[in-house]
């Protein structure tokens, strides 16, 4: 298959409105609230969101359809694995700005894109993606260069080789035969000195009701992608040897080989796999992975006073506690430690999240607060690793917390339907070619 690649313009230009689900032009008060409080050292990044980017659907059926927290939620995780995939390009490149050349491979719509073509020139990224329009989208609103994917990694032409190429969740979701196919095929398109970053779904991360089988793989056809085989493009666990396995046999030449649990969204583990140079692996801690943490309870204590509580966990420095700050409408009304004792946190975490949780009173200067305030709760890891727990207008943030403390479950639930719709479609499927059907068929329209 001869590869088929849209250059980038001399000038990018802006989305057509009609083939929008946001339009930067609308500053819905959560996005520019997430913009004023996470952008302010990046600058603002290209907000159009394509109204065909199924991972802000995904986003929607996660927050029960709630535009604003769903829009936050998509560029809070799109800014995350940015700024993570950019500390890994500063360990190999010195900086990330110094990157040769990138390529971010199933890129969707430029869910993490818009945020990398921030630090690198629109000219050295190129994305690689299944889908014409998700390219051309891309092109149009980045400046970056196309290459149009392949249903099977064989079939895929590249005519360059390059010094990063970038696959988030694209490994999550393919069999095994595909899983070892595409790493190879990946691989090969890194130059010497250059560097694979992939990220997987670990076994710790089976949903309940799941086990691992010996072989350390597993995979279930079913998956988010409507527009996608789910035999070829489902979901996907796997345990860590056999991942090294699969990198041994599928990659030559590799000089470093490392793994970040759960590196990705706090949920996917990374692997930084490096092609010659320096043999010295990447250390872990070196990312520098944001806090986690929630917002247990937001709850006001007269017209001026509101009272919350949470919890916050530095990943890297487990002994040192977040940084939190408490803003409303941008302006920061408390900042304190989450260093207070969480018995609750320990028994799930371990002990050294004893001492994780936080507790504030906020009054507001101006009289009494607003229902539609901006409230945003952030936390700063020991590293300087930033994160917004929180992003919500005042009025509903504890059902927004309550929403996304349950984030795990509904996963699950999503999946578990997913896969049900799936098993029903294929049992029709083999209905309507049955001999049965068939004769059913002819005898209706001979009555007919």
């Amino acid at each position: 298959m001869t590869e088929a690649r849209t250059p980038a313009p001399e000038s990018a230009s802006a989305a057509e409105p009609s083939s929008l689900a946001y339009a930067e032009s609308e500053r819905h008060p959560l996005v520019e609230a997430f913009v004023a409080a996470r952008c302010r050292e990046r600058g603002r990044p290209r907000l159009d969101v394509a109204a065909g980017d199924e991972m802000l659907h995904y986003a929607l059926a996660e927050q029960s359809h709630h535009r604003g927290i769903a829009l936050f939620a998509y560029l809070r995780s799109g800014l995350t694995a940015a700024e993570t995939l950019e500390r890994i390009l500063a360990w190999r490149f010195g900086a990330a700005e110094r990157t040769p050349s990138l390529l971010d491979f199933a890129s969707g719509y430029g869910r993490v894109t818009r945020f990398l073509a921030q630090r690198l020139e629109a000219r050295r990224i190129t994305v690689g993606e299944i889908s014409r329009g998700a390219i051309e989208f891309q092109r149009r609103l980045l400046g970056v260069e196309g290459v149009v994917s392949a249903p099977r990694a064989r079939e895929l032409s590249l005519d360059r080789r390059f010094a990063a190429v970038s696959a988030m969740s694209l490994f999550t979701h393919l069999p095994a035969e595909a899983f070892r196919a595409w790493l190879a095929r990946l691989w090969s398109a890194v130059e010497e000195g250059g560097v694979l970053v992939l990220s997987v779904n670990d076994e710790a991360v089976l949903f309940p009701g799941r086990t691992m089988p010996e072989s350390g793989f597993h995979f279930e056809p079913v998956s988010e992608n409507a527009g996608l085989a789910t035999e070829e493009y489902g979901t996907t666990w796997v345990g860590e040897s056999w991942v090294s396995r699969a990198i041994d046999e599928s990659c030559d030449g590799v000089s470093s080989s490392t793994r970040i649990p759960r590196g990705l969204w706090n949920f996917q583990d990374l692997y930084v796999v490096a092609r010659g140079g320096s043999s010295q692996p990447l250390d872990a801690s070196a990312v520098d992975l944001p806090p986690e943490g929630y917002l247990d309870v937001c709850l006001p204590v007269a017209p001026d006073r509101v009272r919350l509580g949470g919890w916050a966990v530095d990943r890297v420095a487990s002994d040192s506690p977040p940084r939190i700050a408490v803003e409303v409408d941008g302006e920061v009304l408390a900042e304190l430690d989450a260093d207070v004792e969480r018995p609750d946190i320990a028994a799930v975490r371990g002990e050294s999240s004893r001492r994780s949780g936080f507790v504030a009173e906020i009054v507001s200067g101006a009289g009494a607060f607003r229902a539609d305030q901006i409230l945003a709760i952030r936390a700063t890891s020991k590293g300087g690793r930033q994160t917004l727990l929180h992003l919500s207008p005042l009025e509903g943030a504890d059902l927004t917390r309550r929403v996304a403390g349950a984030l795990d479950e509904v996963r699950g639930e999503n999946l578990h339907l997913r896969r049900a719709n799936a098993d029903l479609h294929r049992k029709i499927e083999l209905m309507e070619r049955s001999r049965f059907w068939r004769l059913r068929n002819a005898w209706w329209r001979l009555r007919g």
